[in-house]
């Protein structure tokens, strides 16, 4: 974490910002050299209920291929604590991804509903 802030008792924002090398399974690509900028801020509404928002980009620079990808992410999560052992998860993750190979190009909306029962 880069940065962490608490602008009320309630809400957190943090700034991440990470790089890194990964392998990687491309064919000429001996690795990937990715860069995430990450903002996160955290509320809860009420006792039990966590509300979440996410921004997210990532840039790869794969080495030995003459190509980089941008990836865009925008969420919004509800965590709603039912009690001690229940809890419901809803998200909504757009996502964008912009590269130099023009067919790996896309743009996808994910729904995310989660139900936990723990035992």
């Amino acid at each position: 974490v880069l940065f962490r802030s608490n602008p009320t008792g309630l809400t957190t924002v943090r700034l991440d910002i990470d790089r890194y090398l990964r392998e990687t399974s491309l064919t000429g690509a001996a690795a990937n050299k990715r860069t995430d900028f990450d903002l996160t801020v955290d509320h809860e509404l009420l006792r039990n209920l966590l509300l979440q928002a996410e921004t997210r980009l990532s840039q790869s620079h794969f080495k030995g291929l003459n190509r980089d990808d941008d990836l865009v992410v925008i969420s919004a999560h509800a965590n709603y604590l039912m009690n001690r052992r229940m809890n419901l998860f809803l998200g909504y993750s757009f996502e964008k991804e912009m590269s130099d190979v023009n067919t790996q190009d896309y743009e996808r909306n994910i729904i995310r509903i989660r139900f936990t029962l723990k035992i």
